[in-house]
């Protein structure tokens, strides 16, 4: 089986760099680049009042353009991704958290990232304004009917999987 010998952190900043040795089952080896990132939390949120999904609107570097997405932000040290996810969402949007429940974590970029993401759903209310919280994010709030969620096509991996597990589940 192959295994890491060997970890060179060659770039610290947001996001890290690490140059892996691994050491292949025939003993050779193999350098790898991974981007290290802090582990993730994302919910599609349902407004229990509205009867609508609060989805968000922002500007995205990866993909040099503004995404319609599920609600998400990294897991502070000494947080659960529970706790993440119900921080981030009053922060974003606004919303309490009535019910959460855990629809899938996985790896979205394994091959180069280590980062591991934890998707929910989550039903809430309107509690306070939400955004604005960190001066650099310009959020804006999209709310979709069930319809127009089943419709619509988003280009964002946690989002398409949340939107599939909350539509297998709710028709």
């Amino acid at each position: 089986m192959n295994k890491v010998v060997a970890k060179n952190r060659v770039y610290k900043g947001f996001l890290n760099i690490d140059v892996l040795d691994i050491e292949l089952t025939n003993g050779k080896i193999s350098k790898e680049e991974v981007m290290v990132r802090k582990d993730a939390a994302a919910a599609l949120v349902y407004d229990i009042d509205k009867k609508v999904f609060v989805l968000v609107k922002q500007f995205r570097a990866g993909s040099e353009s503004e995404l319609v997405e599920i609600v998400a932000g990294s897991i502070d040290a000494g947080e659960s991704p529970d706790e993440a996810i119900k921080r981030e969402v009053l922060e974003e949007i606004g919303y309490s958290t009535e019910s959460i429940e855990l629809l899938h974590s996985c790896y979205m970029s394994p091959g180069g990232c280590s980062e591991k993401i934890y998707i929910y759903y989550i039903s809430g209310r309107k509690v306070a304004e939400g955004g604005g919280v960190d001066e650099f994010e310009e959020i804006e709030t999209i709310e979709l009917t069930h319809k127009e969620l089943a419709q619509s096509n988003f280009n964002d991996a946690k989002t398409i999987i949340a939107v599939n597990r909350a539509l297998e589940y709710n028709g």
